[in-house]
């Protein structure tokens, strides 16, 4: 009884919102699944080398437009579970680094989700601070304390790959920026609401 009461106080535009909400929600699930294996097949297939303490690879495009059109724990789930299901395939599972993708994933989210524009000091920042942080940072110690690189090698190995990392993923963000969200942006929000 009290249900049925608390069902007729609603509003047709509560109603209405939380059935976007819920389309929203499911959007969101579709294309961090979607965008995951992506990723996944990206950095396993397109990304070298497979082992060492260094790899470029492009398997953050995706995680990109997942941050971009749905947000920070949308991307941070993307990366984690791409990484997940690629090292359980292939190379096998540590939570470490698995953590450290969730962060790429997190910063991207926070530094493009929703923008007009991303612009390059956005893209810039936010690429140096996912390259400073994740790439040199968490995992040189990673590497040091879950491997057993030593600290000059892997700290001199990771200072490299977050430097090439840095100035690929900036330009291939510029790109996306300027060519496919720009079209995204005049399709006017038909899919993921207004930006």
């Amino acid at each position: 009884m009290q249900n049925q009461n608390q069902n007729l106080s609603e509003t047709p535009n509560e109603t209405k919102l939380a059935k976007h909400r819920a389309s929203q929600a499911l959007r969101d699930l579709a294309l961090a699944g979607v965008m995951a294996a992506l990723s996944m097949v990206m950095c396993r297939f397109l990304g070298f080398p497979q082992t060492g303490t260094w790899r470029i690879d492009p398997g953050f495009l995706p995680i990109v437009m997942v941050a971009f059109l749905s947000g920070p724990v949308w991307a941070g789930m993307s990366y984690g579970v791409a990484d997940l299901v690629g090292a359980a395939i292939f190379t096998g599972i540590n939570p470490f680094i698995t953590a450290e993708k969730i962060a790429i994933g997190v910063i991207f989210g926070i530094g493009f989700y929703r923008r007009s524009r991303l612009g390059l000091p956005r893209i810039l920042v936010t690429q140096a601070v996912a390259a400073v942080v994740c790439d040199f940072l968490a995992m040189s110690l990673i590497f040091t304390f879950c491997f057993g690189t030593p600290v000059k090698v892997a700290f001199a190995t990771r200072a490299v790959n977050a430097a090439v990392n840095f100035a690929m993923r900036s330009l291939l963000c510029i790109l996306l920026d300027m060519k496919l969200f720009a079209a995204l942006r005049r399709r006017g929000g038909q899919y993921f609401g207004s930006i």
